[in-house]
């Protein structure tokens, strides 16, 4: 997910898109494009400059993300080619790609009860019960969190958690390795040492 389509994907979560960079590295200005994304549900309802809400099986899916969730309302640019603000309510799932500043590729899951994106502030925010898991794409190592909140600043691409009732609680997992060599000299289980004459 790029930077880009992290925050649509918060937003997309939100309308949850909330935007940032492609994956192929190429910057954009933050904010968050429909022209990338299509949104598929039960029920449209609103006006054709907006704002309009979806409702009841909503997915959002682009090149680089998917959002799923039960609600979805967006509000638009002048030009109805921008989201300017986005409300998502009610189990939100949010997975894609995410390509940070050092051009590392990261595989994101994330769950949570509503999000909201507002393009001014350029933040991105989950609440109740959020899970997110980052699974680095080359090695495999992978963080994963729990927390009441989680809010994304597209301008400077940082991630903050918060508790609200409860801690936030991370595990950084590493890779699963090769089995670890025995050390030399030692013997291997079922082996008994040789006795000196």
């Amino acid at each position: 997910m790029t930077s880009r389509s992290c925050t649509c994907i918060l937003v997309i979560a939100l309308a949850a898109a909330s935007g940032a960079a492609a994956i192929a590295g190429q910057e954009r200005a933050p904010g968050i494009s429909l022209d990338a994304y299509t949104i598929t549900a039960d029920q449209f309802e609103g006006m054709l400059g907006g704002p309009g809400e979806w409702s009841g099986n909503v997915t959002v899916a682009g090149a680089d993300a998917k959002v799923t969730c039960d609600r979805l309302k967006v509000w638009l640019a002048a030009d109805g080619k921008e989201i300017l603000r986005a409300r998502a309510k009610g189990n939100i799932a949010i997975s894609g790609r995410y390509l940070a500043a050092d051009k590392t590729e990261w595989q994101i899951v994330g769950k949570a009860e509503s999000a909201a994106y507002e393009r001014e502030s350029g933040q991105g925010t989950l609440e109740g019960s959020v899970t997110f898991e980052a699974t680095n794409a080359s090695t495999g190592a992978a963080l994963s969190v729990a927390a009441d909140r989680l809010t994304y600043d597209v301008n400077t691409r940082r991630f903050r958690f918060e508790g609200v009732e409860q801690p936030v609680r991370g595990q950084w997992r590493e890779p699963a390795g090769e089995a670890e060599p025995e050390a030399a000299g030692e013997p291997s289980e079922g082996e008994q040492p040789e006795s000196e004459p």
